[in-house]
């Protein structure tokens, strides 16, 4: 059940990096038709608007970044095990690796 909600936690997340991702991209593509106007005042909102859309990049790759650190750290933590089904070596009603060569 951990793991489950792990899992939700994990992928709501990502919706969330995803939707501050768009929002950010909105403001960029806002900032470029403001700076089309070709105003003073057009130029300084245009800064204003990339600005926050910077911060919410910055923020998200932070973020990206916390969790890139959390999944190199399970993943460094967990012990390493192995499938036996996809394992090669074992040997099945007497056939062996060195009988089939």
């Amino acid at each position: 059940k951990k793991n489950v909600t792990a899992g939700r936690s994990t992928q709501s997340m990502v919706d969330r990096l995803q939707r501050q991702i768009i929002v950010a991209d909105c403001q960029v593509y806002l900032a470029v038709l403001s700076f089309v106007k070709q105003e003073l005042s057009a130029y300084i909102k245009g800064g204003w608007i990339l600005r926050k859309a910077w911060k919410i990049y910055n923020k998200c790759y932070l973020d990206i970044n916390v969790l890139q650190e959390m999944y190199q750290k399970k993943l460094s933590q967990e012990p390493l095990t192995f499938d036996t089904a996809n394992d090669n070596h074992v040997a099945v009603e007497g056939v062996t690796e060195d009988s089939l060569n």
